[in-house]
């Protein structure tokens, strides 16, 4: 089921679910501590990092702000695919499973704050980009999905379209066109 061909793997598949319930458990504590302790908040570095507490009814970078059962029952199902993914992974890469591992973390944390509070506590405000503030959460999402899209595109046995896998099948393809324009000639 799992595709884990060795006792490596495995610690290595581990240690991903392991990352899940460390980011929820790091994303709820440091937002706990923000609602206490960062109203109104203070400048970290000037001109670039402040914690500031905010409360986010929207989704990320606060779009469509108010609508929290449209999100509720978009991370479910989120939560549904991803974990099933998670599970069903047919390689044994860190990558892979780590990426998705990071995913789910995430969107628990946040699944969390939406269905107890109806809004999702942020802090972190990096200023030079002038982005909407965000949490822990967010940051596991961010990190997973670039690292899911660097699986996918270089390592991915089934959809890589830059890595080894790519230029074997480009390979066979090249080859099955030689051969069938031998058959028609």
């Amino acid at each position: 089921m799992l595709g884990i061909k060795n006792k490596k793997n495995l610690i290595l598949y581990i240690i991903s679910i392991a990352v899940i319930p460390l980011i929820i458990f790091l994303d709820l504590l440091t937002k706990s501590i923000a609602e206490k302790k960062l109203i109104p908040g203070f400048t970290v570095i000037n001109g670039v990092f402040d914690l500031r507490y905010s409360e986010n009814t929207g989704g990320g970078l606060s779009i469509f702000p108010g609508k929290i059962t449209f999100f509720v029952i978009v991370t479910a199902i989120s939560l549904l695919i991803f974990t099933y993914f998670f599970i069903k992974l047919r390689n044994d890469r860190f990558l892979g499973y780590f990426s998705i591992a990071l995913i789910i973390g995430g969107a628990i944390g946040n699944f969390y704050d939406r269905i107890v509070f109806k809004y999702v506590r942020d802090f972190i405000d990096f200023r030079p980009i002038n982005f909407a503030n965000f949490n822990i959460a967010d940051m596991a999402l961010t990190i997973g999905c670039c690292l899911l899209i660097i699986y996918l595109l270089f390592l991915s046995e089934d959809f890589a379209v830059f890595g080894k896998k790519s230029k074997e099948n480009k390979k066979s393809v090249a080859t099955e066109n030689t051969e069938n324009n031998n058959l028609i000639d």
